[in-house]
């Protein structure tokens, strides 16, 4: 049996405040494996720095995947290639960065992560299908010890992909609504899913963003930039899978939720 830990979107500086707090602890109390975490809005909501990179593997992140900001702090372009980041798999190849990211659990063998943009309301011509990707990245593996990051907007689409890739994955865990739903389950054939992860930042906030920017542009129409919640409390959310090593199959998925200030 081995167990993975997916930490949902970090978010700025309560985001990291919140791995710092409550990773170690989850790994010793849980005994947990291997530690993935989603970290495109980890600098400022948008994108991760190296330094903050460097930050959160210290906390005890093993590897992290992403979403359609991780090029947005621009040092990070350069070193890409050899960090553990998964970046979506379904961007054109001139994107830089590893497709797929592999960690060696030694005796319980090799496990493979990938992330993958949603297209439903993204609208971006950089972005391939991400049934078709996935179905060129399993035939390459040869393997269904692989867990998908699905970083979409619609519920919809994450549901069809589930159904599309169960039993031919470990686990799918949807990102980027920032918000946590309570629909984990074990597929038919073996595979762990929930909708979204939810968001590890700021629980007195609009999905990380400060509250009185988001409510005046719903109610008034104002458009100011986005300015994060850097102080008050936070929460680490996310989900634990369990992996039954002999056969291969995802055996439970709990959520996690962890309050903190």
């Amino acid at each position: 049996m081995i167990k993975v830990l997916f930490i949902g979107d970090i978010v700025s500086r309560l985001g990291r405040q919140a791995v710092r707090q409550f990773v170690h602890k989850l790994v010793v109390d849980e005994q947990i494996d291997i530690v993935v975490a989603n970290c495109e809005n980890a600098t400022n909501g948008r994108g991760i720095s190296l330094e903050h990179y460097q930050e959160l593997k210290d906390s005890g992140i093993d590897l992290f995947t992403a979403g359609e900001h991780i090029y947005r702090v621009k040092s990070i372009k350069d070193k890409i290639e050899n960090l553990q980041i998964a970046v979506p798999a379904n961007l054109y190849s001139n994107h830089p960065g590893k497709r797929v990211v592999e960690f060696d659990t030694g005796k319980n063998g090799k496990y493979y992560f990938v992330s993958l943009l949603g297209t439903v309301f993204f609208n971006d011509a950089s972005v391939l299908n991400p049934f078709h990707t996935i179905d060129n990245i399993l035939e390459e593996l040869d393997t269904k010890n692989v867990f998908i990051d699905f970083h979409a907007e619609a519920t919809s689409e994450k549901q069809a992909f589930k159904y599309y890739v169960d039993g031919r994955v470990l686990g799918v865990v949807g990102t980027h609504t920032h918000v946590q739903t309570a629909d984990e389950q074990i597929t038919p054939k073996g595979t762990a899913f929930i909708t979204d992860l939810g968001m590890t930042g700021s629980t007195d906030s609009v999905i990380g963003v400060k509250k009185e920017i988001i409510i005046n542009r719903l109610s008034k129409g104002e458009r100011d930039a986005f300015e994060w919640q850097k102080e008050g409390p936070f929460s680490l959310n996310g989900c634990i899978i369990s992996i039954d090593t002999t056969n291969q199959i995802a055996k439970n998925i709990v959520r996690v939720s962890l309050k903190g200030s």
